[in-house]
């Protein structure tokens, strides 16, 4: 069956949908400190089990007989299954009673992609025509700058010839190893080639060019990735210590000014502390993100996530 607009719009909405029916505590124990709420919580039996990890940092939380109370978790402390809210309407719930957790929505600004023009075009893009998947380029053999790459490997890098390809495999299988050869084939063999690099997460995109990278050194073309570049702000710094051309003049700098920030975390026994540090941290998190307008206009490769990419396309 062909992939429509229609079928994508659908499994979009079907998975947001799932998402976002929340999840529910019960509480063991609440007490106040430094104006938060703790809450020592534990899974509701015969429910499907809340994982109680870093992940729920910012989820809205919400209890009482109307769902009336609430506030946003702050912070989570996995080792006694602890919650801290900051409370923005209500009082504390007591224990026993139940909490129930809803996560952002983060498949929003993909949905909104599809339903506008954008979404147009990519349809319209689904829709091959015989010439359409004719190679646009001649499919030339790799060379020995290649030779590390297995057969099917090689095909994948060399099926950039046509407008669409799709590259599949389970994990483990060197996906990513190519990926970095077929961004640094393009870069060489197109020397006027611009690369937008999208990935579903932030994690997905910074190993992907981290990859790219690695190729250009391997191929002797590290002039080349001076001109690739990361955008957005919640890259992970760690990965950019010794790779400081992939990140806008004076970025790596404040990403070394985050590192240091976040080594001196307080115990989460400090609540209020551990809070203010937290909140620190994500300002200066702010700070790691560049002029994506001025960025793009130099770079022939250009790194980013798909919501960084749609909501820079829309302002």
């Amino acid at each position: 069956m062909a992939i429509t607009r229609t079928a994508i719009q659908g499994a979009l909405e079907a998975e947001r949908s799932f998402v976002q029916k929340g999840g529910r505590v019960e509480v063991a124990s609440a007490d106040w400190d430094d104006g938060y709420l703790v809450l020592v919580v534990r899974s509701v039996k015969g429910q499907r089990r809340v994982v109680i990890d870093e992940a729920l940092e910012g989820v809205r939380a919400k209890w009482g007989d109307e769902l009336e109370a609430g506030g946003i978790i702050k912070l989570v402390d996995t080792d006694h299954d602890r919650i801290v809210i900051q409370i923005a309407a209500g009082g504390m719930p007591s224990v026993g009673s139940q909490i129930w957790l809803f996560p952002g929505d983060f498949l929003g600004p993909l949905i909104d992609m599809w339903a506008g023009e954008m979404g147009a075009l990519a349809a319209k893009r689904l829709r091959q025509t015989k010439e359409d998947t004719e190679p646009l380029q001649p499919v030339l053999p790799l060379g020995d700058a290649f030779a590390d790459l297995r057969e099917r490997q090689v095909i994948a890098v060399q099926n950039s010839a046509y407008r669409c390809s799709i590259t599949i495999g389970p994990p483990g299988t060197g996906k990513t190893f190519t990926i970095g050869a077929l961004g640094a084939y393009l870069l060489k063999r197109f020397p006027k080639s611009r690369i937008l690099l999208l990935g579903p997460t932030n994690v997905a995109v910074d190993t992907a060019l981290v990859s790219i990278d690695d190729w250009l050194r391997r191929t002797d073309k590290p002039d080349i990735a001076k001109k690739a570049k990361r955008i957005g702000a919640n890259f992970d710094p760690r990965k950019f210590v010794d790779r400081p051309h992939l990140l806008a003049p004076g970025i790596a700098e404040k990403g070394a000014e985050f590192l240091l920030l976040e080594a001196s975390e307080p115990p989460k026994s400090k609540v209020g502390e551990h809070i203010r540090w937290k909140d620190k941290l994500s300002a200066l998190r702010k700070e790691l993100g560049a002029d994506i307008t001025t960025v793009a206009s130099e770079a022939r490769l250009v790194a980013t996530t798909v919501s960084s990419a749609i909501t820079w396309h829309e302002t």
